[in-house]
């Protein structure tokens, strides 16, 4: 009866809690089993997205979503933020952001850190809240240098 319900709601469009673990694990298999990335290393042929918007509008739950459905990297863009204490690189770039105003490296990490992720992986999500025009476009000339 449960497995019946399954198949329903799977065949409907809707995701049960089941069938949300069952990809998930079949997700975790495919990245233990995957070889190379980006075919065989080469960055230029990587897929990236860029998703930027406001805060709380799904940035980083998007960048997720197309990690476990659609097979991407997710690169969360707030990651110097949530490991500056860890990360002693990353307390300095976040201080000359919020403190003297110098984003650059901020933004340069984000583009290494997509870069990074392109190397082990086809496709790519970089997410973050990225408002101002200045900081997007920076990110997007270093990803296309490479």
């Amino acid at each position: 009866k449960n497995q019946r319900r399954e198949q329903q709601n799977t065949i409907s469009g809707t995701m049960t809690m089941e069938s949300l673990k069952q990809r998930w694990d079949e997700w975790v298999i495919s990245l233990k089993n995957k070889k190379g990335g980006a075919s065989g290393g080469n960055i230029k042929s990587a897929q990236i997205v860029y998703v930027f918007g406001p805060p709380g509008t799904g940035k980083s739950f998007t960048g997720d979503y197309m990690t476990v459905i659609h097979d991407y990297h997710h690169v969360d863009g707030d990651i110097p933020l949530k490991h500056m204490t860890l990360v002693p690189e990353y307390k300095e770039i976040a201080e000359k952001q919020f403190i003297e105003g110098d984003w650059e490296p901020y933004f340069s990490e984000l583009a290494r850190l997509t870069l990074e992720g392109a190397k082990d992986n086809d496709k790519v999500v970089l997410s973050h809240a990225t408002d101002k025009n200045d900081p997007r476009d920076h990110v997007i000339k270093k990803l296309i240098e490479g």
